[in-house]
């Protein structure tokens, strides 16, 4: 039962981190707020995964959107 209960606490922990490191992205693409110097590896890191998955995405949609050869 204990070893149930930590799994669900970590669990929600790793939901309330990733809520937070959502709304603090939000917060500084908006220009609300500074990224420390400490903190800016991350978010360059951050911002390098969001164009790669944008790029694999709209590649995804070229390729779906293209008829099928006949021969």
């Amino acid at each position: 039962k204990r070893k149930l209960d930590r799994t669900a606490t970590r669990r929600e922990l790793d939901g309330a981190l990733r809520d937070l490191g959502e709304r603090y992205r939000e917060l500084v693409r908006a220009g609300r707020m500074h990224v420390p110097q400490e903190l800016a590896g991350l978010v360059q890191a951050v911002k390098d995964l969001e164009g790669r998955l944008e790029a694999q995405q709209r590649e995804i949609t070229a390729l779906e959107s293209e008829q099928p050869s006949t021969t």
